[in-house]
């Protein structure tokens, strides 16, 4: 009985220590995993901290491309036909492209 029990805690840290290896690799891993957690916080903070500020930068650009939209078609309106075709004058079409 006691040579039973022996050999099971012989057995025992036997296993334990051919695991070792196994764990080091585990806590390597895990140590790259904290790594990559922390990197993927401060990437979240800057994110946080700076898209307010990107989309503001945006919307003003999409106000200024509406603006120039509507000055594009202010200009498209009058070199339209004074009918309202849609056309262009053919005198200043003529005027415009030589030959």
């Amino acid at each position: 009985m006691l040579l039973g029990l022996a050999a099971r805690v012989v057995t025992g840290l036997v296993a334990g220590v051919l695991a070792l290896p196994r764990i080091a690799d585990a806590l390597e891993k895990l140590a790259e995993l904290r790594g990559a957690v922390e990197r993927l916080e401060q990437l979240a903070t800057f994110l946080a901290n700076e898209m307010p500020e990107a989309l503001h930068q945006l919307e003003a650009v999409q106000h200024e491309l509406e603006a120039v939209r509507a000055q594009l078609e202010a200009v498209r309106r009058q070199l339209a036909w004074p009918g309202g075709a849609g056309e262009p004058d053919r005198e200043r079409r003529s005027r415009a492209v030589p030959g």
